[in-house]
């Protein structure tokens, strides 16, 4: 399951490198009618992807400010940033 959860992960983050967005973002914001989902950037987890006890976090919300970001990041950076997100937020 996590193996396909990753994968999941990897084809969504192609998607948003190759064509600016995220279609399923895009998808959300049209039927509800307002740009509630940053539609660039999936943020899916936070911490340790294998980690044994999550905590879940409903409608964590991005600043409009921080929408539509481009990014030039690999996937090996965009796995590591969101693993060690708190150190690269706010240090150790």
């Amino acid at each position: 399951m996590l193996k396909n959860y990753k994968n999941y992960i990897e084809t969504v983050f192609e998607e948003w490198q190759t064509n600016g967005f995220c279609f399923a973002a895009v998808k959300l914001n049209t039927a509800i009618g307002s740009e509630y989902f940053d539609t660039c950037n999936p943020h899916f987890y936070t911490g340790d992807i294998d980690a044994k006890l999550v905590m879940v976090q409903l409608n964590p919300k991005r600043e409009l400010k921080d929408f539509n970001q481009k990014s030039t990041s690999t996937q090996a950076q965009y796995f590591d940033f969101y693993s060690n997100y708190g150190k690269h937020l706010y240090g150790k």
